[in-house]
């Protein structure tokens, strides 16, 4: 198993191989914990659940729903809470969120509002979650007049991108999700503009993936350092998604974040030139 672990805000960033161990690592001993995540890497949860119990925490169970947009709702939270209530979680529990960015998001929102908050670990399997959804402690749900309009900042115990979970991802979702990195590139990091464009998004070999995803998680990492409430410098890491969450918002579920993003970015390079 190969990490590596981005630093600079009070928890790690680990860009793992295989999220497991490192997961059940970032948990107490003896600690209750419940696991969420997408039904699509249900394997990828299960094989986390196995090393959580094998380092002593006391899983309570696991939850698995349809991963996407249209689960982060103000419905998607309330039901994740009841399923918290019924399984008897408390305030020592840990909630980790095992998805893309749909799930890391509801995921986070629900443990800043369940019992006024409970730790949580963010376990993205995507690569746009991995590049940037999962990092840097903003968690919202959707209303129905827009995206992320309600949401709290309450930044996870731990980032554990899964890179073997990338195989599971076809190949238009690995490629919609470079957006993100490439969004990274234009902030801080043009060198990887070239690496991006010398990858070939139909690669399942998760070497040629993990120095792009490494790049994107220490610019989000330095940005949000930075600016940890959003009140300046942060505003960057906007970069594509006004037009995009406009576009995402009129398309009613029909494309993805990441592809919503691709258009913003055109749209603000654009607007840049003019």
């Amino acid at each position: 198993m190969s990490s590596t672990i981005v630093d600079g805000l009070s928890y790690p960033v680990i860009v793992s191989d295989d999220a497991a161990p490192d997961v059940a690592a970032a948990v107490e001993h003896g600690a209750p914990v419940v696991v969420f995540a997408d039904a699509r890497v249900r394997a990828r949860a299960r094989r986390i659940v196995g090393a959580l119990r094998a380092r002593g925490a006391r899983v309570l169970g696991s939850l698995f729903v349809r991963g996407g947009e249209r689960g982060k709702s103000v419905r998607g939270a309330q039901s994740l809470w009841q399923d918290l209530l019924r399984l008897g979680a408390d305030r020592s529990t840990t909630l980790v969120a095992v998805g893309g960015g749909s799930i890391t998001d509801l995921a986070g929102f629900a443990s800043a509002t369940y019992m006024r908050g409970i730790a949580w670990i963010a376990v993205p399997t995507t690569v746009l979650g991995m590049a940037d959804a999962a990092i840097g402690g903003k968690t919202a749900i959707d209303l129905p007049q827009g995206k992320n309009l309600a949401g709290a900042f309450w930044p996870p115990r731990a980032v554990v991108a899964d890179l073997n979970a990338l195989r599971t991802l076809a190949v238009r979702e690995r490629a919609t999700g470079i957006a993100e990195i490439i969004k990274a590139a234009i902030i801080a990091d043009p060198g990887l503009l070239d690496l991006v464009e010398r990858t070939d998004v139909a690669e399942t070999d998760i070497a040629a993936w993990r120095e792009l995803i490494v790049r994107a998680a220490r610019v989000k990492v330095g940005v949000v350092a930075a600016d940890p409430q959003e009140r300046g410098v942060r505003a960057a890491l906007n970069l594509g998604h006004t037009i995009g969450h406009a576009v995402e918002h009129v398309a009613r579920g029909a494309l993805s974040h990441g592809a919503a993003v691709s258009v913003g970015l055109r749209g603000a390079g654009l607007l840049a030139v003019r």
